[in-house]
């Protein structure tokens, strides 16, 4: 049995990461993003709405929400629906 594991390599998913690279996992990817296990609130998508709406590229944001690239794309697609 195989598993093929697609996605974006512009924007690496953490997760896809973690699983294709279990030995890099360590307490510095959990500090890196530490909110990527939190649930998006209203303040939160606004925040990032407005930090999308003022041109700020995608890794800014990931950094300033402590959140992976992938996350911040994946919900910006979610909210522009």
């Amino acid at each position: 049995m195989k598993t093929l594991v697609l996605y974006d390599k512009r924007f690496p998913s953490v997760f896809v990461d973690e699983f294709l690279h279990p030995e890099k996992v360590s307490e510095e990817s959990y500090v890196k993003h530490p909110n990527a296990n939190k649930r998006w609130t209203r303040s939160a998508d606004q925040f990032l709405l407005k930090l999308h709406n003022e041109g700020k590229s995608v890794k800014y944001i990931a950094n300033k929400m402590g959140r992976s690239q992938t996350s911040i794309v994946m919900r910006l697609n979610k909210l522009n629906q």
